[in-house]
């Protein structure tokens, strides 16, 4: 019975083979190996050059052509198709398995344990963002106060610059300049 299904039914090794790759370009390959089966490196390294190039040009005229495709369907209106083209492109999501890692960085695979550890997660998440918000309240706070030392009042008084608008306190440059300052 296997014999008889070995003769009327083809075994196809099933191949990782890109959308783009025409048999012909496929063929090189089995070409390839043959010739490095046989030792024959120059033959190997030429095959292996022709293909390359040829699977760039497959590639390149691949992507044109569902460019192109594109193209008209969005410049027919047909948005259904566009899209359609565009899902196709698009590489398929796939999700993540069900598990998380623990503490000791073993993945957890019960639902309890999987959710003890979510909520340590998020908790310690908290705990960090407060800490960070409270040193980041104390370091503005610091900043806002410094010091303004008579020196430095000194010196930015003297870069006004004179004959300009007042500022938005309605203040001239030049009565400030007046001031007497300590």
């Amino acid at each position: 019975m296997i014999g008889a299904a070995e003769q009327h039914i083809p075994y196809k090794k099933p191949t990782k083979t890109s959308k783009w790759l025409p048999e012909e370009t496929i063929n090189i390959t089995e070409k390839k190996r043959k010739a490095k089966a046989a030792g024959d490196r120059d033959e190997a390294r030429r095959l292996n050059a022709e293909f390359q190039r040829e699977a760039r040009k497959d590639k390149e005229k691949y992507w044109n052509e569902r460019c192109d495709e594109m193209d008209e369907n969005n410049k027919k209106g047909h948005t259904r198709d566009l899209f359609a083209q565009i899902k196709k492109i698009r590489t398929p999501f796939t999700a993540r398995k069900g598990t998380i890692k623990g503490r000791d960085r073993k993945e957890l695979h019960e639902q309890n344990k999987m959710k003890k550890r979510w909520q340590e997660y998020m908790e310690q998440l908290y705990v960090n963002r407060n800490e960070q918000q409270q040193q980041l309240e104390e370091e503005e706070q610091m900043e806002m106060e410094a010091d303004l030392f008579e020196e430095e009042l000194i010196w930015a008084l003297k870069q006004l610059p004179k004959r300009k608008a007042p500022g938005g306190d309605g203040i001239p440059t030049e009565l400030l300049k007046s001031l007497p300052v300590a």
